[in-house]
């Protein structure tokens, strides 16, 4: 079965700030991807790239 991740799951995946949420996020990405069951949208991928463009800390380059 294939799971579509949702952008605040890859936002705390790549951000540390919340030590407990990155960490679970992580797994659960990593978890999907290994078993090459994870799906995203183009949105969720821009939505993404917005979000660690403006929130980050620091800011992810382009």
């Amino acid at each position: 079965m294939r799971v579509f991740v949702d952008t605040s799951v890859l936002v705390y995946a790549y951000d540390r700030a919340s030590e407990s949420k990155h960490e679970r996020a992580r797994a659960i990405v990593e978890e999907l991807w290994n078993a090459g069951r994870g799906m995203l949208s183009t949105q969720v991928l821009q939505e993404f790239y917005v979000n660690l463009r403006r929130k980050a800390r620091p800011p992810v380059s382009r």
